[in-house]
């Protein structure tokens, strides 16, 4: 009979009622030996709906089978559940884990894969070098010469100012500890600038690394009292500031200027507008007419001149905060890679570069492209991405248009000042 759930059950429902009499009582406790606990847990739980005697809530009163079975079977069920969500959780920290595993992997391919492509023997993900490039160097009395890697040493003496060149690429300001000598530079200025295919890289008197990008002029006053300043007339630079640095640098251009102590930031010039992008550190900005905004690492400030409906010109500024910068900043780089870029600024970056002139852009497609240039592709592998992207390039009368030749044509814009 013991071996007869039914049975069992019968004698779970006297116990519950405490109508059991001794020897039942004893069969229920050999009953123990015989059922696990998850057993007689659903024995119990069946009985329990038909017994017509008031439980006692406590079960720690119950004597002496159907309280403990029930304790230990909650106690079994608790850890079940506890070993259910410690599981959940493994698996949950393993998912994450082979995602940040794969997603890491990812990242470091496509980083691999950039830093593997060998442009002109040097890895793809470096900086472009300056040292075969040259610079054009104007003082405003129009005396002017060309510097390349052939000039080493001291190559112009300005009263208190010293150019040197100890390196090929890079051209240093240094001051002279003479106020005599100070006084005939006062009022003078140096323009330098680069033709295309070209970069250079300047040092300031601070330290302060000024990186030009093909067809780009900046003007430096020779004075001592202005040293900490310098406009950038067209093109684009990068400036990188050191991280001690506890002077202010400032930078003009026509729509504005930017203030920066120890900062990293690039400053594009345009026909219309400024775009300032902070890198590292903070950076103030500020337009013709007093609009000041700060910027933190990834923002973005636009300053520029818009035409109202009435005709009207107002000065305006735009700032875009936590944006991704790379793409702003693929110029620099020994091989460009340009992922998902809009094809006016691919247009916009690579007419710098090549020194080109697009007619009437506004024929250019509203699209996306991806493509990958070393700093030492011909003119015919720049135009080949177009073409694998299905955009159509024409020449009209020397210059390049998106347009088909028309026999009146518009307006030459260089497209690098449309960015």
């Amino acid at each position: 009979m013991i071996h007869q759930p039914d049975y069992i059950k019968s004698l779970l429902k006297k116990h519950m009622e405490r109508t059991a009499s001794a020897n039942e009582e004893k069969i229920l406790m050999a009953a123990w030996e015989l059922y696990d606990n998850d057993e007689l847990a659903a024995m119990i739980a069946e009985v329990e709906k038909t017994v017509n005697y008031p439980l006692v809530k406590d079960i720690k009163d119950w004597e002496p089978l159907a309280g403990e079975v029930i304790r230990m079977t909650k106690e079994k069920q608790r850890e079940k559940k506890m070993q259910r969500y410690v599981y959940g959780m493994y698996v949950a920290a393993c998912i994450i884990l082979i995602f940040g595993i794969v997603n890491y992997f990812v990242v470091q391919n496509e980083k691999n894969g950039m830093a593997s492509v060998v442009c002109n023997g040097l890895p793809g993900d470096s900086d472009i070098p300056t040292d075969e490039f040259s610079c054009r160097v104007v003082l405003d009395t129009n005396q002017q010469m060309t510097i390349d890697r052939t000039k080493i040493g001291q190559v112009w003496r300005f009263g208190s100012i010293e150019l040197i060149q100890e390196k090929p690429g890079v051209l240093e300001y240094r001051t002279l500890p003479s106020s005599k000598a100070a006084d005939s530079a006062r009022d003078k200025y140096h323009v330098i600038s680069t033709s295309a295919n070209q970069q250079y890289q300047i040092l300031l008197m601070d330290g302060t690394k000024v990186r030009l990008n093909a067809m780009t002029a900046i003007r430096i006053p020779l004075s001592n009292a202005d040293k900490m300043r310098f406009e950038v007339i067209a093109g684009e630079v990068f400036i990188e500031r050191k991280s001690n640095n506890i002077t202010s640098l400032i930078v003009k251009t026509r729509n504005g200027e930017m203030k920066a102590t120890a900062s990293t930031f690039n400053v594009n010039v345009g026909l219309g507008a400024t775009i300032a992008v902070a890198v590292s550190g903070n950076l103030i900005v500020k337009d013709t007419v007093g609009h000041e905004a700060k910027l933190n690492s990834c923002d973005i400030a636009s300053m520029g001149t818009i035409k109202m409906k009435t005709g009207k010109l107002i000065d305006t500024m735009f700032i875009e905060r936590n944006k991704n910068i790379n793409q702003l900043l693929v110029w620099k780089k020994v091989n460009r890679v340009y992922s998902n870029t809009h094809l006016r600024d691919f247009v916009a970056d690579i007419s710098i570069w090549y020194g080109l002139k697009f007619e009437n852009l506004n024929c250019l497609p509203n699209r996306y492209i991806k493509a990958q240039l070393c700093y030492k592709a011909s003119m015919e592998d720049m135009l080949a991405v177009f073409r694998k992207n299905g955009v159509a390039i024409h020449f009209n009368g020397g210059v390049l248009t998106f347009c088909d030749p028309a026999p009146n044509p518009k307006v030459v814009h260089t497209a690098y000042l449309e960015r």
